[in-house]
């Protein structure tokens, strides 16, 4: 299935929901493979990430059955960890003190959520998190 510009990527129906609710999310319509990490709805491919001089930021598993891990790199610690349905409310935001941190979810329902990394120092990343417990 492909949406009106031929994107296959999940995204692109979060983008224009999100974007009618202020939130801008910009799916990977690239065509090239996800970058070789766990996550697998970053928003930057790992050339995009390493052009940027941005570090990888990991979210696994994905999908997940309720217990998720963030992995930062040192540089990125604290960050916090914001949830977003698929209408752009925030469902829960958590911060992110060390490296690892592992983030139970157990009032969401299965589903698509967006998740949207913010490091206290570079840029923001985001994930698109199936849910499916």
């Amino acid at each position: 299935m492909a949406w009106k510009n031929n994107c296959t990527d999940p995204g692109a129906l979060a983008q224009a929901v999100l974007w009618r609710n202020g939130r801008r999310i910009i799916p990977d319509c690239s065509g090239e493979a996800p970058a070789s990490r766990p996550g697998s709805g970053q928003q930057f491919s790992a050339a995009q990430a390493e052009a940027a001089g941005l570090p990888p930021v990991k979210l696994y598993p994905n999908p997940s059955q309720g217990i998720l891990t963030i992995e930062l790199p040192a540089s990125y610690a604290p960050a916090t960890a914001i949830f977003y349905n698929l209408q752009g409310k925030v469902l829960l935001q958590q911060n992110l003190p060390g490296e690892t941190y592992r983030i139970s979810l157990p009032g969401f329902r299965p589903g698509l959520y967006i998740v949207e990394v913010s490091p206290s120092l570079g840029k923001r990343e985001r994930f698109k998190l199936i849910l499916a417990h």
